[in-house]
């Protein structure tokens, strides 16, 4: 049997394929030129696909389907940065700047260095996810110290049983570095 709901749909019938159309036929009225030449024209300046997509207000796999059938190359690797389709500043950044900060990073390092604050504290603060709060922070801010009080408390319990492990404790090997800088915090 044949599948007769799938060619319903298809050509005339379909109200989808018929707007693409008289999108097609009115961009092509608009600019005076076949489809084609102002695809290529918008990329040549310097447009990525998804930036073309928005000029000719279809979406991109609008696009991708009338390359397809103009015969325009479909690589998918053949991608143009765009600057205007990334905002220019971060929302962590402008959240960061209500507090008179140039950026997060910079509120994350000097919260956690200067003020103390665990990356939960500082997301509360600044209303950002401490998962990101994470993810932003400077890498002279990572590390032990990242822990809160009650965290930093056992850390140094663990470093007073390496102590009387002796040198031969396995924790004691290659984190002489680590175990100076945490002792010299307590």
């Amino acid at each position: 049997m044949a599948n007769t709901r799938g060619s319903q749909w298809q050509g005339q019938n379909n109200p989808g394929a018929l707007r693409r159309q008289a999108l097609w036929r009115a961009i092509e009225e608009e600019f005076d030129e076949p489809l084609t030449d102002v695809i290529l024209g918008l990329r040549e300046q310097g447009n990525s696909w998804r930036t073309v997509a928005g000029a000719l207000g279809t979406s991109y796999s609008v696009l991708q389907e009338w390359r397809h059938v103009l015969g325009l190359p479909i690589n998918r690797l053949d991608k143009i940065y765009d600057p205007s389709s990334c905002p220019a500043v971060r929302a962590s950044d402008v959240k960061a700047q209500a507090f008179g900060y140039p950026d997060a990073p910079t509120a994350i390092a000097d919260l956690r260095a200067n003020h103390g604050l665990t990356l939960k504290q500082i997301g509360e603060r600044l209303g950002i996810h401490y998962a990101y709060i994470s993810k932003l922070s400077p890498a002279s801010v990572k590390g032990i110290h990242n822990t809160s009080t009650q965290g930093h408390a056992v850390h140094c319990r663990q470093l007073e049983h390496v102590a009387r492990g002796g040198p031969d404790h396995p924790w004691s090997k290659d984190n002489d570095i680590v175990f100076a800088y945490a002792k010299a915090k307590v």
